[in-house]
């Protein structure tokens, strides 16, 4: 009875786990996320980039790009923006890696800086 009960265990926390293992392993894209850090700094994080050509950049609105940087032969990658030095506004941080983009947001204030939610 106590086998039985660890085999039922082990069972039950092995289909728990299969389906997350399996759904971030096909997922096919990758993973952009970000953070504030210090009062205006955004600390962006790129993970399952498969060494393929991407590329961050941080625009106005209005289309003016104010940094841009290509990544290549990466499977991950991590960055510290600075926007001390950026007028008060909203910018947009895009990251895009072939036919996909992904885009999030960046409002900065006098008080520090907010971010959206990541689209794409």
């Amino acid at each position: 009875m106590k086998t039985f009960k660890k085999a039922l265990a082990a069972l039950v926390l092995t289909a728990l786990t299969l389906p997350v293992w399996a759904h971030v392993v096909s997922n096919g894209g990758f993973n952009f996320s970000s953070q504030t850090q210090d009062s205006k700094a955004v600390v962006i994080q790129l993970t399952n980039l498969d060494q393929a050509p991407t590329v961050i950049a941080v625009k106005s609105i209005h289309g003016f790009t104010y940094y841009k940087e290509r990544i290549k032969d990466r499977n991950g990658y991590r960055a510290k923006l600075d926007l001390e030095q950026m007028p008060e506004g909203k910018y947009l941080i895009t990251v895009k890696q072939g036919d996909t983009e992904k885009t999030q947001v960046v409002r900065v204030t006098e008080d520090g800086v907010l971010l959206s939610d990541i689209v794409g």
